[in-house]
């Protein structure tokens, strides 16, 4: 009867292990930009060098808006036609 819950609780314990490893990336990101403080203001090259490069653009109106993204963690911010930080667009943690 024991050997029917070795491989159910290993397979729990893997799970959780991979869980907590493939998050990482993201929450290192977060600490990254919570570190920054408030943004607003800061160019984009400054978000740049403390974050890393963003993985998409898309130009609004007036703008730009960068996203940042690891597993587990994703960030937009809205910049102005001066490559300054406006606004916060979304931020998500998982």
């Amino acid at each position: 009867m024991e050997h029917i819950f070795l491989p159910l609780i290993g397979g729990l314990v893997l799970y959780f292990i991979l869980n907590i490893l493939v998050k990482i990336p993201g929450r290192n990101l977060q600490s990254q930009f919570q570190s920054l403080g408030d943004m607003r203001g800061m160019s984009k090259s400054e978000i740049i060098q403390k974050c890393g490069n963003f993985k998409s653009i898309r130009h609004i109106e007036g703008g730009t808006v960068c996203v940042w993204m690891a597993t587990g963690y994703v960030i937009s911010l809205v910049f102005d036609a001066n490559d300054e930080v406006v606004k916060i667009g979304s931020e998500t943690a998982v």
